[in-house]
């Protein structure tokens, strides 16, 4: 079975802690886990956008309150 397959056959609750599980195990060897290279051209962009001001920050405890 295709981890794809086996990841949406999981309950949403299995997803998160498999998401969850996963990134207790990336993070245990740091080392091993650079970003990939499309990751600094992305957040370059961002960083743009917020300083020529066609971005805001947005507080998190206001966007979850949002998502609600």
């Amino acid at each position: 079975m295709k981890s794809e397959s086996l990841i949406d056959s999981m309950s949403r609750t299995g997803q998160s802690a498999t998401v969850q599980t996963l990134w207790d195990r990336l993070s245990a060897c740091p080392q091993g886990t650079a970003p990939p290279d499309w990751y600094d051209e992305s957040l370059a962009e961002r960083l743009a956008s917020l300083e020529q001001g066609s971005a805001k920050l947005v507080d998190w405890t206001d966007t979850q309150k949002r998502r609600r």
